[in-house]
């Protein structure tokens, strides 16, 4: 049975395990959380395989001038069994469809696709070809059905730069091809022109090249053996006028850590002592260890290998360290013993980011698992980048779109706060979201940066969790100063997540206020800045984030019975019409709350609220009896199952269940101190929400009685300050990256 590689290239089994896939985008405030649960599935024996790389993607001009008509060309391969008729194939540029072409495609064969766009603005434009991005063919792989590819667009009496490929191998001898056009006072190609060349991580040879007759010169730039991004700046002079242009390449570099459940001619150690033998076969298989060895060296690891004795075994590329449940037993030359956890330790990754503030970006991502985990086939590869594009996910691109939706800002800004991610792929036999307990990471980057974007205050940071699916928030969590280590001029964040994931890291942008938070929801420039709307709504929970509104209601979750498609919550502070008898206890404050969502596709709701300490201490309230209730027309009011689940300096946390939406009161009882001695003072409901410009407050974590959430999705963490200067500064040298 055939079935697509990485690279393209063709490979025989009959079936094939889905990994759990994590990325980790880091910046100085969103990381981003996801679990999927991987499957073996059987894969058909016919099916087609569309897919396109970007150096299928071509244009004519290849250096155009603004006012310039482009025609861009893409060439659609189908590498599958089985031929296609009519499949769209869609063009965008800089994230903006400008044409949908339909193809057919005969099997193991290719078609030609072409569009036309008018190149108006000067500077470097992404184009990406997506094909059958509605998923309507059954295919092999839909993840390689599209490709983007950098074009720039330049103007008279100037100097544009372009490096095919964008993306190389940092082995010290691959190479790319560096060309620089330019063009005199009338937008022709000039000849006879010097242009320099300047590297930042690679080298190029030559250092200098003349343009020909139609204004063109190339070099030849050749990797260095670190991963990280390459600055190519170009330079030249044109009838007086210094000229000069920049081109980014990528230095790839990823590691991949790999074993079997036996492992032949390995070394353990045996944590904590200075015991460490070679030589040994190590299996380890449903919840046990075996060691087997000489004689001498069974009976010594035996003697230390005690309970809670952590084992460290050597594989390719990092250890797995084996914690004991139970004290070890040898038995002649052989050692056995039961696993309590397993963690898979790999050494980190490093990055040199094209930013001096950023500066080498490192990041190091462990997997700890259950101790009955059989690592069979366990494989982990781990890739770093500084750009959303070059993500190997589907549409990466849709996730700077979402970040940048919740900010209220343009796709630039986010490019801008986002330092480094890393992609990382986890496989094994018969893997299941349930064998990973957990995913600590450590991040550093340098303090410079951390300074800038976030004040040094890691309390601004908070932690957003979306969804991959629908690109949707889904939770937030605040960093701590147990979250993160200063040390010569570097900062480092830790963070534990888990279930594989995919996580971001950005400095928040300047902006009015966010928009469309919680649940990857969607607010839309006519829609209310207090409702939220999830397009597509998974089956399981979903989460309405109303943090930014600054109101004692923070979120709302709905466990839904299937899939919803534009599911919107709406919530509005509210006084209690004269019609309605007041519910017991003092009043903190009313809200209506609504959804779009049908009653019988609900299987469970809850909602986060908080009550402020000053509210508690004026009206003298036992804090113990803070609650929900919640208006029923046939009933009255009920009062809801609160569970108290956190509580800072500020602000007190809770969750309530319910059942359905209508009006909800925040209320508590007066202690019997506090009785007569102050008039109650209830929160009075503003006419409309807060401008959303303050510091979004802690969020609480839901107690274990919480349903957890299981769908796939997104961490982001976000500097709770708008650091404008630092914008404005990343921006002006991010620029560099971008052309």
């Amino acid at each position: 049975m055939k079935t697509p590689s990485r690279n393209g290239r063709m490979k025989i089994h009959e079936s094939v395990v889905i990994a759990l896939v994590f990325v980790l985008l880091i910046g100085c405030s969103n990381l981003a959380y996801a679990a999927t649960v991987d499957v073996t599935v059987t894969i058909p024996a016919e099916k087609p395989d569309l897919t396109l790389s970007p150096e299928d993607i071509a244009f004519d001009p290849a250096y155009p001038l603004t006012g310039d008509v482009v025609t861009i060309t893409a060439v659609v391969h189908n590498i599958g069994e089985v031929s296609v008729m009519n499949i769209p194939v869609t063009f965008y540029v800089d994230g903006a469809r400008i044409a949908t072409q339909t193809a057919t495609i005969p099997s193991e064969s290719t078609t030609t696709v072409s569009t036309s766009w008018a190149a108006t603005t000067v500077g470097s434009h992404v184009v990406t070809v997506r094909v059958d991005e509605e998923n309507l063919m059954d295919e092999h792989n839909e993840a390689n059905n599209y490709a983007h590819k950098t074009i720039k667009v330049t103007k008279p009496r100037a100097l544009a730069l372009t490096a095919t490929p964008e993306i190389i191998e940092a082995n010290g001898t691959y190479i790319s091809t560096v060309t620089a056009f330019v063009t005199d006072e009338t937008g022709l190609g000039m000849a006879g022109v010097e242009v320099s060349f300047a590297t930042t991580l690679g080298t190029v040879n030559p250092d200098h090249a003349i343009t020909d007759s139609n204004g063109i010169a190339t070099t030849t730039l050749t990797a260095s053996t670190s991963a990280g991004t390459e600055v190519v700046t170009g330079t030249a002079t044109v009838n007086g006028t210094h000229v000069e242009d920049t081109a980014t390449v990528v230095f790839d570099k990823p590691s991949s850590t790999e074993t079997n459940n036996t492992i032949a001619n390995t070394t353990i150690t045996i944590e904590g002592t200075n015991i460490s033998i070679s030589g040994t076969d190590v299996t380890i298989e449903d919840g046990v260890i075996t060691i087997n060895t000489t004689l001498e060296n069974a009976m010594l690891i035996a003697d230390y290998a005690t309970a809670g004795t952590v084992i460290s075994v050597a594989i390719e590329g990092g250890a797995l360290e084996i914690t004991l449940a139970e004290d070890s037993i040898a038995i002649d030359d052989t050692v056995r013993g039961t696993i309590s956890t397993i963690k898979l330790n790999t050494p980190p990754d490093e990055y040199i980011t094209s930013i001096p503030e950023i500066g080498t970006a490192s990041v190091d991502l462990d997997v700890e698992f259950q101790g009955t985990f059989t690592p069979q086939n366990l494989a982990l590869e781990t890739t770093l980048r500084e750009d959303y594009e070059d993500l190997p996910i589907p549409e990466p691109g849709e996730l700077k779109d979402t970040l940048a939706a919740y900010f209220g800002v343009d796709t630039t800004a986010i490019t801008n706060n986002t330092p480094i991610l890393l992609y990382a792929e986890l496989s094994a036999t018969n893997l299941t979201a349930d064998d990973v307990t957990g995913v600590p990471v450590t991040i550093t980057v340098n303090k410079a940066w951390f300074d800038t974007v976030a004040e040094g205050d890691p309390g601004k940071v908070t932690m957003f969790k979306l969804n991959e699916t629908t690109d949707a928030v889904e939770s937030t969590i605040t960093m701590t100063s147990a979250s993160y280590t200063v040390n010569d001029g570097t900062v480092t964040f830790f963070a534990t997540f888990d279930h594989f994931s995919v996580y971001a890291i950005i400095a928040q942008p300047s902006a009015a206020g966010p928009s469309g938070p919680g649940g990857g929801g969607t607010r839309g420039g006519a829609s209310s800045p207090n409702e939220i709307t999830i397009p597509f709504a998974n089956a399981g929970i979903n989460v309405f984030d109303f943090e930014y509104l600054g109101l004692a209601l923070t979120k709302v979750l709905i466990d839904l019975e299937s899939t919803a498609l534009n599911a919107k919550v709406t919530v509005q502070p509210a006084d209690k019409p004269e019609i309605i008898h007041d519910p017991t206890g003092v009043i903190n404050g009313y809200f209506d709350l609504s959804t779009t969502v049908e009653s019988e596709n609900i299987r469970s709701a809850g909602i986060y609220f908080k009550v402020s300490r000053s509210w508690i201490a004026t009206n003298g309230i036992n804090s113990e009896t803070l609650e929900m209730q919640r208006y029923a027309p046939a009933k009255g009011w009920d009062v809801l199952e609160t569970t108290k689940i956190s509580e800072d300096d500020e602000y007190i946390y809770f969750y309530a269940e319910t059942s359905a939406f209508s009006l909800f009161a925040i209320t508590g009882e007066q202690s019997a101190a506090g009785v007569g001695t102050a008039t109650p003072t209830p929160v009075s409901a503003p006419s409309a929400p807060p401008a959303a410009t303050a510091t979004p407050t802690a969020s609480p974590t839901p107690s274990a009685r919480i349903p957890a959430i299981s769908m796939v999705g997104i961490v982001a963490a976000i500097a709770a300050s708008a650091m404008i200067r630092s914008s404005i500064r990343f921006a002006r040298n991010r620029s560099r990256r971008n052309g």
